[in-house]
């Protein structure tokens, strides 16, 4: 699922826990079973996302830190004039892929 795709999902069980909270504060107690049930389905999704929004900011973190040690690599084989063309153009793809990647998910 994508990024973007999740966080819109996260807010959507948010803000479903929210007007169920603001209806039962009106109430006092939780009275009405069924807006209980929805309000505990609506808490375990929040987790299942947030679980896997953590596990794409470990990711994501991930790739950045490959991206710099990479850009680092390169840097110093640049510096040193120790470099194969043909390798060092295919490590600038990938560093320009992982920071579209990064540019694409913040």
């Amino acid at each position: 699922m994508e990024f973007y795709s999740i966080i819109r999902h996260v807010q959507h069980h948010i803000e479903s826990c929210i007007s169920i909270t603001c209806i039962l504060k009106k109430d006092g107690i939780i009275q009405n079973k069924n807006l209980k049930k929805k309000f505990i389905e609506e808490s375990k999704q929040c987790s299942v996302y947030k679980t896997v929004v953590e596990q794409l900011n470990l990711e994501l973190s991930s790739l950045n830190k490959q991206s710099k040690d990479t850009i680092q690599s390169l840097q110093k084989k640049v510096e040193e004039g120790k470099h194969d063309d043909e390798k060092l153009t295919e490590e600038v793809i990938y560093v320009a892929l992982c920071i579209t990647v990064n540019a694409t998910e913040n």
